[in-house]
């Protein structure tokens, strides 16, 4: 079964023509908020569960001295601590999440921006160059630094397809769970989906800006090897000297194509279960 990176979807598709300068800013000051929300819960989380293991270390100690005194006296600190836990483990789940979701869209609008530099340097003279190549790279480096401190996304797997078979015994109550079970796996399955086509357009967005940077790269006016993503590096990432370029790592068109193949996958799925859930509800005594 094939897999899928973890993606958060953003809630609306950005447009590589729209993103500015400021929308890029105003996205790095959500992302800075947002991760540093993300520290102290984590710090907070990481000293809860050291005072856990503390307890639970103290009762452990107390039980094989047969020390009931103390036993009883560390009980009601460890059930203080689980309510605690369970609180901080929501709140932590919550705070990670946005931290994740503001740095999926800066480094979108990055990449947006990227694409309006490259074209304007594609059309600049020699004296404008030099500004936009330092903007760009600003970018890249910034584009960097928050993949980085994001680190790599555990990849999903598809979830087991539901063993659900349409029985001639069904009730009609049985036949509407099974409807409804259809559609609930349909449902997170065009979650997936949207994730995934979201994911293709940024990688179709790089592609561009790296083309762009490629035609910029051979004209008379070029001034140096731009960093363009060839084996895989994004726009800003690892140098172009082809030496240096890892070729056991999929190029972009090559990522973009197995992602496109997922989605195919992901929606041929989808419309079976949605149909599956139909024939379900248009038995006699279904919903219909």
């Amino acid at each position: 079964m094939w897999c899928i990176v973890v993606l958060a979807v953003t809630p609306c598709a950005l447009n590589g023509q729209n993103v500015g300068r400021a929308a890029v800013d105003s996205a790095h000051a959500a992302y800075t908020e947002a991760y540093q929300a993300y520290r102290e819960t984590r710090q907070a989380w990481d000293e809860l569960a050291a005072r856990w293991e503390n307890l639970i270390d103290q009762l452990d100690q107390a039980r094989e001295r047969g020390d009931e005194t103390e036993m009883n006296r560390l009980r009601p600190d460890i059930q203080e601590v689980a309510e605690e836990k369970e609180d901080a483990r929501t709140e932590f789940g919550r705070v990670e999440a946005a931290w994740y979701e503001s740095g999926r869209t800066l480094t979108q609008r990055i990449g947006g921006y990227q694409r309006i530099l490259s074209d304007r340097l594609l059309a600049a003279d020699a004296v404008d160059q030099g500004a936009l190549l330092q903007e760009f790279d600003e970018m890249g480096a910034l584009r960097g630094r928050i993949e980085e401190e994001m680190g790599p996304q555990e990849p999903l797997r598809l979830p087991d397809m539901p063993t659900i078979e349409a029985l001639p015994e069904d009730t009609p109550a049985a036949r509407r769970r099974k409807a409804a079970s259809f559609d609930d796996y349909a449902d997170t399955l065009e979650r997936l989906g949207a994730a995934l086509a979201d994911e293709i357009q940024r990688l179709e967005r790089d592609q561009q800006t790296e083309n762009i940077m490629r035609v910029w790269d051979r004209d008379r006016l070029g001034r140096r090897v731009l960093p363009t993503g060839v084996g895989g590096a994004g726009p800003g990432r690892a140098g172009a000297d082809t030496t240096e370029v890892d070729l056991t790592q999929p190029t972009l068109a090559e990522r973009i194509e197995s992602l496109k193949e997922q989605l195919r996958d992901v929606e041929n799925i989808t419309n079976r279960l949605r149909g599956q859930a139909e024939i379900l509800r248009r038995r006699p005594g279904g919903t219909r």
